[in-house]
């Protein structure tokens, strides 16, 4: 996996104006289109900010089972800025999915993909970096129009500036939807795909659902990552 991308490290010495036009440069690097292949191991990605600290945690998954996680910590690269968040994420995220010992077929990102103000979230950040199908998942619409689904299974196009640019998605009753995006090599449609494929139950798809938990018994003091 060999990056496409400036090192993160020198990130922080980018003017705001600076950090959004390589989020432009990264949108006009991403392909919003199926190129995946087959996809059979999942890797899911979630972070969380324990203090001054930032911690990228990733489960790998085929079918049911889990086949390997990794996780990565470091300091917060800069102050957290509306818009800008994927820089805060990135270095870690991105440390922690090349630490894995098998590359995924996917991953499925707890941040946004195309739906956002530049069309590059953290998935899709990701997703040109390590030129791997990438699909953002997040709680709350980040920009763009939808109508709400009201119904279990239900999925609404997201529109922002005439670009269809991922689906709100009820996938569990008795929840607010999730907006589901396409980060790299993956359409909307097939963005969607993968989100309903890889459901078991919970809000989130399964991957992301153990990343989720993996941070939390990370950060809660093993500094570890549960065994597989």
């Amino acid at each position: 996996m060999e990056p496409s991308l400036p090192d993160p490290s020198t990130w922080t010495h980018l003017t705001k104006e600076g950090l959004y036009r390589l989020q432009e440069e990264v949108a006009e690097r991403a392909t919003f289109d199926d190129e995946g292949g087959d996809v059979e191991r999942v890797a899911g990605v979630d972070q969380a900010f324990p203090g001054d600290l930032v911690l990228s945690c990733v489960v790998s998954m085929e079918g049911e089972d889990v086949v390997e996680r990794s996780a990565a910590e470091g300091e917060t690269p800069m102050p957290y800025v509306p818009g800008l968040l994927v820089f805060r994420e990135m270095p870690t995220a991105m440390a922690a999915v090349e630490s894995l010992d098998d590359e995924p077929d996917a991953l499925l990102v707890d941040g946004s993909g195309a739906i956002h103000p530049r069309f590059a979230g953290l998935a899709t950040h990701l997703g040109v970096a390590l030129d791997l199908p990438t699909v953002g998942v997040i709680k709350n619409l980040l920009c763009g129009e939808t109508e709400e689904p009201t119904e279990v299974g239900e999925a609404n196009p997201v529109l922002y500036e005439g670009r269809l640019v991922g689906y709100s998605f009820l996938s569990k009753e008795r929840c607010n939807p999730v907006y589901v995006s396409p980060g790299h090599r993956f359409s909307p449609e097939g963005a969607l795909d993968l989100v309903r494929e890889w459901l078991t139950g919970h809000k989130l798809p399964e991957p992301i659902f153990l990343a989720d938990r993996c941070v939390d018994e990370y950060g809660a003091g093993s500094r570890q990552p549960p065994p597989g």
